[in-house]
């Protein structure tokens, strides 16, 4: 046998690799928008605003995050399979949305909490709406 760049040319170049990694781009690019902006708007709603239920949408959001992902996986095909979203990029970016903003808006809320309230009222004296 001798050395070969044989098979990572089959893979790179016939096998799909380039439309794979795209699909994989265009996902992650949609999920980390749509995660990043609900869950610092959820964040700012949760560390700012006081609210009845406050304390209960906190502890909910910190259950959902201990659920283990398999006992989801049924439900969501469900649902996707009704919305016809199965094998869609769109559908896999929502689904990866919905795990990721629990935690995202757990982290972000403290994050949120620790920024004095007066840093905020100077933006509103300055002009800021």
């Amino acid at each position: 046998t001798h050395f070969t760049f044989a098979h990572f040319t089959d893979a790179l170049g016939d096998g799909g690799f380039g439309t794979f990694m795209l699909n994989s781009a265009i996902v992650t690019l949609i999920t980390v928008v749509a995660s990043g902006l609900l869950a610092l708007l959820g964040a700012v709603a949760m560390a700012r605003f006081r609210f009845r239920m406050r304390t209960t949408i906190m502890v909910l959001i910190l259950v959902v995050q201990m659920l283990p992902a398999e006992a989801l996986v049924i439900p969501l095909f469900l649902q996707m399979k009704d919305l016809k979203m199965l094998n869609s990029l769109l559908g896999l970016a929502i689904v990866y949305t919905a795990f990721s903003l629990p935690f995202a808006i757990w982290n972000l809320r403290g994050f949120v909490a620790a920024v004095p309230v007066e840093v905020e009222e100077a933006a509103y004296v300055d002009g800021a709406s």
